[in-house]
């Protein structure tokens, strides 16, 4: 028995709990900006498979996802590759005020260029009101020869800076956050040669992988139009059934939990870059240990209202980083089908 529940934005927990009462789920499966119901789930050990962007999810080893626990504040290799692959000195910093994931974004931006100083961050404005003009900031940016901007907003405000820089001729790229949104882009030409770096393997990559295939071939015949989050659904619905797999005919909520959290090696065929669930739970702020031995990243960059990928090698579309490596300066390209 399958039941849906919509969480109207800030009504997470409420909906949790009850799901919790009265659906008599064996799993849940869910994608939400504020994860208010995390706690509710972890108490009742029910395996849950998730869309991870939310800092609830670290310390919970029955829940699942297509990305571990994450890092926000973290120093990362990434950023501060892009600006030396792109040439760029100066970069700038937008960031939302009282929305503490958008401001453990910006803690993360700032650690990695402290980290691998490859560029410098000459503006950095973390106070910023969501759905607010930004043509204060945009000036200042463009007095400080910003050449690049790292932005821990959502996808309107990527667009509303975009629009701003235009109007006042500031000739910098940005990299979206959550900008793997074909309709958006197509439709608001404004975001042409921004940088997009998707959680997944993007679809644009080529060759496209047989899994994006069978993805693709499977939402057209029942008419379901793929998106991010169609790709996440495929992911964790994946991930489940191989849970369900692993644990064997005379299955349960335990058993799946016992053999995914077995895994140290999970991709989905190739479609996420290698997941560790022995140790993939754990807050990696908190520690460090916990983190993979690499980061890895795909890139697509908006041209003319489509994604075009960037920066891989042929069949080798990740641009990974040894977690220790002490510069930006030696990337492998790697590929995860068949591993």
């Amino acid at each position: 028995m399958k039941y849906d529940r919509d969480d109207a934005f800030t009504q997470n927990r409420q909906t949790v709990q009850a799901s919790l009462s009265q659906d008599k789920a064996f799993a849940t499966f869910i994608a939400t900006t504020f994860f208010l119901g995390a706690d509710a789930l972890a108490k009742a050990n029910q395996p849950v498979f998730m869309w991870n962007i939310n800092a609830e999810f670290a310390g919970h080893p029955t829940f699942f996802a297509n990305d571990g626990a994450l890092c926000f504040t973290c120093a990362g290799h990434i950023g501060p590759w892009l600006a030396k692959e792109l040439k760029v000195t100066k970069v700038g910093l937008l960031a939302y005020g009282g929305a503490p994931q958008s401001a453990d974004c910006a803690t993360g931006v700032k650690a990695s260029f402290a980290k691998y100083p490859t560029a410098k961050v000459v503006f950095d404005d973390e106070s910023i009101g969501f759905a607010q003009p930004l043509g204060p900031q945009v000036t200042k940016m463009k007095q400080k020869g910003v050449q690049f901007v790292f932005t821990c907003v959502d996808l309107q405000e990527s667009f509303t800076l975009a629009k701003e820089m235009q109007k006042q001729g500031l000739n910098a790229g940005q990299q979206l956050p959550q900008g793997y949104d074909q309709n958006f882009i197509a439709n608001n030409p404004a975001l042409n040669h921004a940088y997009v770096v998707p959680q997944f393997l993007a679809f644009e990559q080529t060759p496209q992988i047989q899994e994006i295939k069978d993805l693709f071939t499977y939402a057209n015949k029942i008419g379901v139009k793929v998106s991010e989050l169609t790709a996440v659904g495929w992911q964790i619905a994946s991930e489940f059934y191989t849970g369900l797999k692993g644990a064997g005919p005379d299955f349960s909520q335990a058993k799946v939990v016992q053999y995914l959290n077995t895994l140290t090696h999970y991709t989905d065929n190739g479609f996420l870059q290698p997941l560790d669930w022995t140790k993939f739970h754990t807050d990696p702020i908190t520690h460090p240990e916990a983190r993979g031995a690499q980061e890895c990243a795909n890139f697509v960059q908006i041209e003319n209202g489509k994604f075009v990928p960037r920066f891989g090698q042929p069949g080798k579309p990740w641009v990974c980083f040894k977690r220790d490596e002490p510069t930006v300066d030696n990337p492998t390209y790697q590929s995860f089908v068949g591993t």
